[in-house]
């Protein structure tokens, strides 16, 4: 029983997985294992790429890079999971009743084009529960969604590399397990993190260990002090937050920021940064965190659980691990069977015995029951009540807040009140932003698209938007 289990445990422990991180200036590969001692960082290199290039021409060279580095490290039988820009994908943090749990793929499925304005035959979408509320009854779910048009160059890549991929993610989920890796960072309760470089920076949020939100802002001459433009959406981020009382940690790569824009962006937003050390992982730069943290799926079971690769298309479980743990398993039950056949035999007793008190107990069961049903039912009178209770948000809150959260560049053209919520049509450079602009406000809920958006002659996007009062 004993070399059973020690050799059991051994094919357990000794595996290994790639992390590749694909981003418009570079790619980075992480190729980590797992020892007695636990995980170690076996290999790592990185690769400048031409940043305005497009990726089908890129993908020659990334999959000559990857195959180089699998045959020069003698990767074989891995895990390999790919992150993509975030700026490729759409997401888009949904909160649905919790009776539709047990049913969420086929939900989004039929309610898509209330929250992404495009056909459902033209993406590819994954999404993953990062809240459950049963005492109010509703889940927050993290929708993202990539056009297949954009996905197609890796899915393409796939096909290249010398050997099959498991999963396709956002770079930024990366970051996230990186952060749940983290000694620093983990089972915090909510993390900023920065991480920027040359071209662009990115932005996230972390909460409960899960990813919540997260843009890429590129760098520019126009673009103006990095700072600043990090001002903004840490604000936008700590209202999504929402209650003071939540701690919220800003977390940055010491090597990635100069001392002066540091004083600079702790005086913007008025967070104390926390520097998160990479050498603690091996890693000598921060650059290679977020392939460090795909790498990591590989290993052990991350909080994000979000791939875009189509399921057929994903690596398939080798079936020499399961022919050896079945083989081992059989071991394990004919010895238990020999050694502990009088257990066995004490458990039947007993659980004959618990069977006929079941029986017994069985009206006392059913009245419980009823009385359960009455007080759902009652519960959802009082719920009602509360609701006809609660207190309206005057007009003028309302105007106040929608002029404050709708940019210059938009402009509303017909706006209507109702006992439902509101409604909004008018005109946008860009209609999709006002999702997330109007979901950070305080007083309004369930903002969704009610058309699918259009183009007017002068190029500006018409949008038709509802949205609740909180």
């Amino acid at each position: 029983m004993g070399c059973i289990s020690f050799f059991l445990g051994g094919i357990l422990i000794f595996q290994n997985s790639l992390g590749i991180d694909i981003r418009a200036d570079r790619i980075a590969i992480v190729y980590v294992k797992t020892f007695v001692k636990g995980i170690r960082l076996a290999a790592y290199e990185m690769c400048s790429l031409e940043t305005r290039q497009p990726m089908i021409q890129k993908r020659n060279i990334i999959s000559e890079f990857i195959g180089n580095f699998i045959r020069k490290h003698h990767v074989a039988g891995t895990d390999i999971f790919l992150g993509i820009p975030s700026d490729m994908t759409i997401l888009r943090n949904i909160t649905l009743p919790l009776v539709v749990k047990e049913n969420l793929w086929s939900t989004l499925q039929y309610e898509m084009e209330k929250y992404i304005p495009l056909p459902l035959n033209d993406i590819y979408f994954d999404c993953q529960i990062i809240e459950e509320d049963k005492a109010n009854n509703f889940i927050r779910v993290l929708l993202v969604v990539i056009k297949k048009k954009d996905l197609a160059p890796y899915l393409e890549l796939k096909d290249q590399i010398d050997g099959d991929i498991s999963g396709i993610e956002l770079a930024s989920m990366g970051m996230a397990n990186f952060l749940n890796y983290h000694p620093d960072m983990a089972d915090q309760g909510a993390v900023l993190f920065v991480n920027p470089n040359d071209h662009v920076v990115e932005i996230g949020l972390v909460r409960n260990n899960f990813l919540n939100y997260c843009k890429s802002i590129p760098l520019t001459e126009d673009s103006g002090d990095l700072p600043k433009l990090i001002k903004e959406e840490l604000n936008l981020l700590k209202g999504m937050v929402g209650d003071g009382d939540v701690p919220i940690k800003l977390a940055i790569w010491d090597n990635l920021l100069s001392e002066e824009r540091l004083k600079q962006l702790k005086t913007e937003t008025g967070l104390d940064p926390v520097f998160l050390n990479t050498s603690l992982s091996g890693l000598p730069t921060g650059e290679l965190a977020s392939a460090f943290g795909l790498a990591l799926k590989g290993l052990k079971k991350m909080p994000m659980q979000i791939n875009l690769l189509p399921v057929e298309l994903r690596k398939k479980p080798g079936r020499t691990g399961y022919y050896i743990m079945f083989i081992l398993t059989g071991l394990v039950v004919l010895s238990g069977l020999a050694w502990g056949g009088s257990q066995i035999m004490h458990r039947r007793i007993t659980l004959d015995r618990l069977n006929n008190e079941i029986k017994s107990l069985a009206s006392e069961v059913e009245n419980v029951n009823r009385l359960d049903t009455r007080v759902k039912a009652i519960e959802m009178g009082i719920d009602q009540l509360n609701t006809l209770r609660r207190d309206r948000v005057p007009a003028l809150d309302i105007l106040k807040e929608l002029s404050e959260r709708i940019p210059e560049s938009a402009w509303v053209q017909e706006l209507n009140f109702s006992e439902h919520g509101l409604q909004l049509t008018g005109f946008a450079e860009s209609a999709s932003e006002l999702i997330s602009l109007l979901e950070a406000s305080p007083l309004f809920k369930d903002v969704v698209f009610l058309s699918t958006i259009t183009k007017s002659k002068d190029g500006k996007e018409r949008f038709r938007i509802g949205l609740k009062i909180k």
